[in-house]
């Protein structure tokens, strides 16, 4: 697969993940998002009123936002995470890309993405990035094992929150580390 093909990629489902999670996916999913959804409980999900006060993101060099993309937007801090993403891993990996599947969800789409914490994830109060994890490292693995190493870097300074939802949403979920 070449980055070209990507573009014929509409579903979340070509990116590898489940039609529909299991109740052991979804409940492991839940406990996993606790401390997260914690820290941004104060903060109001975004309408579609507020996207255009957000910072948009678009596909460079080193990004593939995918068309399953709902709003190509963050809070200006999660965009300055994804920027320092993008630095670190250009510098690592000069020729490789990595895959963005989702990021600021509002309303009915998050209540299609995940209705269990519509209003609490961090998806509606655009603070969070997913990245095609699994279809990555089936057909991009120098690529995602870059990436990982970044997340998981920057996870234990303190920066971000990194979920390996491989085994759930077949995504990495991440977002802003506000404690």
């Amino acid at each position: 697969m070449d980055k070209q093909d990507l573009d014929n990629l509409t579903t979340k489902q070509d990116f590898c993940r489940p039609q529909k999670l299991t109740e052991k996916q979804e409940t492991k999913l839940l406990e996993a998002t606790i401390f997260e959804r914690e820290q941004f409980k104060d903060k109001k999900p975004l309408t579609k009123d507020d996207i255009p006060n957000l910072a948009k993101v678009e596909s460079s060099e080193h990004i593939y936002l995918a068309k399953t993309v709902e709003n190509p937007c963050l809070t200006h801090e999660m965009k300055a995470i994804l920027d320092e993403i993008e630095s670190k891993f250009s510098k690592e990996n000069p020729e490789g890309f990595f895959i963005i599947v989702s990021m600021t969800r509002i309303g009915a789409e998050q209540m299609k993405a995940n209705p269990k914490i519509a209003d609490k994830g961090t998806h509606p109060k655009g603070e969070a990035i997913d990245f095609a994890a699994k279809f990555m490292n089936k057909y991009f693995p120098d690529s995602a094992k870059v990436l990982k190493q970044i997340l998981i870097e920057m996870q234990n300074q303190g920066k971000i929150n990194f979920l390996n939802e491989e085994d759930s949403t077949s995504f990495w979920h991440v977002s802003r580390r506000l404690k």
